[in-house]
């Protein structure tokens, strides 16, 4: 069996990547320092476990399981 190294990334890409993160990071100090932005924080976190696929689909399979009822299955035909 041949021992596959890993990909090797292309040092313009790496250093895309490195200037990326840096102006990331200088952004979003910056952006701390005012008030209602540093507000915003906790809502953006909300909003990212909230958009998270998991607890979507984890939510629709119990939706799905509680309203398992042949009463119900009429309205669900057209």
């Amino acid at each position: 069996m041949v021992d596959k190294e890993k990909r090797e990334i292309p040092s313009l890409l790496r250093k895309i990547l490195a200037v990326d993160a840096y102006l990331t990071e200088q952004f979003v100090r910056t952006a701390e320092k005012f008030l209602f932005l540093r507000q915003l924080k906790v809502h953006s976190k909300m909003l990212e476990v909230s958009c998270h696929g998991i607890p979507w689909i984890a939510s629709w399979i119990a939706l799905i399981w509680i309203l398992n009822s042949s009463s119900l299955y009429q309205m669900v035909i057209p």
